[in-house]
């Protein structure tokens, strides 16, 4: 079980990853802004329509969901400003800086949910294993795609983009391994993490994102963003109904 749990959680992890690099790597540097609303329209559909409905079926009470997606936001929002102090810059790049940890931060956390996930789905069986690791790529590589989209609009290289991403996808081979170790413990924990992953991921949107969609005041331009946002949101959609 344990070389399965490993394989399962670098395929949904780095396999989604190098997916996503190979689409996001043609992307432009001009057209990373224009392709900007695709990240936010899929930050937001995983929070709201996969990561947080998922928390409340594993048996979270809606208040206690919404107290710690609550507490997910302030968090980052904390974490930002500690990071722009600590960056003691002023302007644009310190913004980029936080914005960088944000987006690290919030992923490797779902990162590490989805390797917990893996790991109780091969324990309960080896079939449902790898289902439940299919559907995780399935649902990664757009969000993998999002997520190095969104390094590279903060003025990260390639390589740094792709690197930063490969170790946020590391945490889901943690995650399967903590799983594994103490399956009972990290199963009670899951709702938790799963709401508080979904706090980051709102607020990643909400306060990073659709600001940067608000700057753009060309018509053809802000039309581009809200059709690539509304194709974020239906390919998690779509990959919602594949999976289930």
């Amino acid at each position: 079980m344990l070389a399965n749990v490993i394989a399962a959680t670098l395929l949904g992890g780095l396999g989604s990853l190098l997916c996503a690099a190979a689409l996001g790597l043609r992307a432009r540097p001009e057209s990373l802004r224009r392709l900007i609303g695709f990240a936010a329209g899929v930050l937001l559909a995983v929070a709201l329509l996969d990561i947080l409905p998922e928390a409340l079926a594993r048996g979270i009470s809606p208040s206690m969901l919404g107290a710690i997606t609550l507490a997910g936001i302030v968090l980052l929002h904390l974490l930002e400003r500690i990071s722009l102090w600590c960056h003691r810059r002023s302007g644009p790049h310190a913004q980029a800086g936080a914005r960088v940890s944000a987006i690290v931060v919030g992923d490797s956390m779902h990162n590490f949910v989805d390797g917990v996930l893996i790991a109780a789905a091969f324990a309960t069986d080896t079939t449902l294993g790898w289902t439940a690791t299919v559907a995780v790529v399935a649902h990664e590589i757009p969000q993998e795609i999002g997520d190095f989209l969104m390094l590279r609009e903060a003025g990260l290289s390639r390589a740094r983009a792709l690197y930063l991403n490969g170790a946020s996808s590391l945490a889901s081979v943690a995650g399967g391994l903590a799983g594994y170790v103490a399956l009972e413990r990290m199963q009670q924990a899951t709702p938790y993490l799963l709401a508080m992953a979904g706090g980051t991921f709102i607020y990643i949107a909400m306060a990073d994102l659709l600001p940067l969609m608000r700057a753009e005041l060309r018509h053809r331009a802000a039309l581009a963003q809200s059709g690539a946002m509304a194709l974020g949101i239906g390919l998690i959609v779509a990959g919602n109904q594949l999976a289930h």
